[in-house]
């Protein structure tokens, strides 16, 4: 009889599909199916395996892990990457899962598709429609940890924070599965922070959250699956704002480790367990369009060289989609190389252009998600702008961050914004307005007296982080050009006098502040008004 009744949902699901009801069955949306077990298990998380394996318009297959959502419940989630008529078949351990079939219409796409490194133009990033998509990244690590803006409580306010980011225009956030405030498995210490999120149950109570306090008592052979609902959830808000989860799978680990096989003694978390996570994971998660993974973070102090590559390959294998996948902690650019590396993660100084000179070597994106963060002394308004500019002239990318924020309390975000993040915000409509991905950083057309960001013949932006003056050299240009001085704090503008051709350009700030000047063919915009 279950055998009858998953095969009757299938046929539903699939006629939904036909009929072109579902949102679902847009491309790029997540589509979804139920399947029933014959029977409940000692533990479904590794007793029992299911998979689905779709067939695309083009006659490409995909095949993804379904995953055990309580009960006797299964679910197959999928995103199609074709619009036309697919079909797929089940393959489980479990006979009433196995060998099922069905097909479904897929729709033209909806909404922002999956974005990828762009291998047209190495360095940048693209959505699935060949789009150039600008990354302009946060950082709140324990956002699953935190409750519904609804729900009363100290800790709440996530989807404040969603919110929040689309007003300032961060299009990425970087989250956490599980975090806490210190010790294991999580290096560092915040006070502040709110109660730890957990994907793991308690030993021998598998519908309580285990304490990762005291990992002993942690059960990591299963998960628990209120957390995992309320990850969906939140992915699925930030989906409908066009804003990545940019999921850190192992935000931390026992500080100065430098061993996996230490790591586990320490925590209870063995490497087989490790990868029941990762799959859990890609089977829950990858289905998404708005997915991006980091390994681990600071992954040098608790994680080797081989388990990181071990990793990489294993979420390769089983995110089909190939959403962009990186590891933080690779300072020394070991792993850049490998080929389920596709962007590469700095950390630490924005104003040296040697270190991006050398990244920029692999074409592959830049992403400094480590620069520092704002807040209780850390970080200055004025440096984190300055980061932010450095990071956008060496042509990588940055996650912002405010450490005030880590404390969950996010009433007052909406209507007074971080002063850092105001900052940020201009530098991402700055570069809306210029052809970031076919500029290039060129420090010798200005004599490497301040940054500089060209693509001769059509734009040119130019960074001075001490003001004063600089002659950009525009010797080769034969048409005139319109000059713009951007104040970088407030992003009020002033038209000067238009570039010669074959001439080079003087360019002087009122102050010795940084300034930022943009030269190119824009239209008549209003602005201050001409020198």
């Amino acid at each position: 009889m279950n055998r009858f009744r998953c095969f009757l949902i299938l046929v539903a699901v699939a006629g939904a599909a036909l009929a072109g009801e579902a949102p679902g069955m847009q491309m790029w949306r997540q589509i979804e199916i139920p399947l029933t077990s014959s029977s409940q298990y000692e533990n479904p998380f590794t007793d029992v395996t299911v998979s689905a394996t779709f067939t695309g318009p083009s006659q490409r297959k995909y095949t993804v892990d379904g995953f055990y959502n309580g009960g006797n419940s299964w679910r197959v989630r999928f995103m199609p990457l074709e619009s036309g008529d697919w079909s797929y078949v089940t393959k489980s351990s479990d006979k009433a899962m196995d060998s099922l079939s069905g097909g479904l219409r897929c729709t033209a796409a909806a909404g922002l598709g999956p974005v990828y490194a762009d291998d047209k133009h190495p360095g940048h990033w693209c959505d699935a429609s060949r789009r150039g998509f600008y990354y302009n990244g946060a950082k709140c690590f324990p956002l699953f940890g935190l409750t519904n803006s609804s729900t009363k409580g100290p800790y709440g306010g996530w989807d404040t924070f969603v919110e929040y980011c689309t007003k300032m225009k961060f299009n990425s956030i970087m989250v956490a599965p599980y975090y806490r405030a210190g010790g294991i498995p999580h290096g560092g210490r915040w006070p502040s922070l709110p109660p730890y999120a957990t994907i793991w149950p308690a030993k021998g109570k598998p519908d309580k959250p285990g304490d990762i306090n005291r990992p002993a008592r942690v059960d990591f052979n299963r998960f628990y699956l209120p957390q995992w609902d309320k990850m969906d959830e939140i992915i699925r808000e930030m989906r409908k704002k066009d804003i990545i989860a940019y999921v850190v799978l192992h935000p931390g680990g026992a500080p100065r480790v430098h061993n996996t096989k230490k790591f586990s003694e320490r925590t209870g978390l063995t490497e087989q367990q490790e990868e029941l996570y990762f799959r859990y994971a890609a089977a829950r998660l990858a289905s998404f369009a708005n997915i991006r993974w980091c390994l681990a973070w600071k992954y040098t102090g608790y994680r080797d060289e081989r388990w990181a590559k071990k990793m990489g390959k294993l979420i390769r294998k089983y995110d089909p989609y190939w959403h962009p996948l990186s590891i933080h902690g690779d300072e020394g650019l070991r792993l850049g190389q490998e080929k389920w590396v596709d962007f590469l993660i700095l950390s630490g100084r924005t104003d040296d252009p040697k270190a991006y000179e050398r990244a920029r070597r692999l074409k592959k994106p830049i992403v400094n998600d480590d620069y520092g963060t704002e807040g209780r002394k850390l970080l200055s308004t004025d440096r984190i702008r300055r980061a932010n500019w450095y990071l956008a002239v060496s042509g990588a990318y940055g996650s912002y961050g405010n450490v005030t924020r880590m404390t969950g309390d996010f009433s007052n975000m909406l209507r007074d914004p971080d002063p850092g993040a105001d900052a940020v915000k201009i530098l991402y409509e700055t570069m809306a307005e210029v052809p970031w991905t076919e500029m290039a950083p060129d420090d010798d057309l200005i004599k490497r007296r301040g940054r500089c960001l060209a693509c001769p013949g059509k734009a040119y932006l130019v960074y001075l982080p001490a003001g004063g003056q600089v002659t950009l050299d525009l010797s080769k240009e034969k048409e005139p050009m319109t000059v713009l001085r951007i104040d970088p704090r407030t992003g009020k503008r002033k038209r000067l006098d238009p570039t010669q051709p074959r001439k080079r350009l003087r360019l002087a700030t009122p102050s010795r502040r940084d300034w930022v000047f943009m030269i190119g063919h824009f239209g008549e915009e209003p602005v201050e008004g001409t020198n």
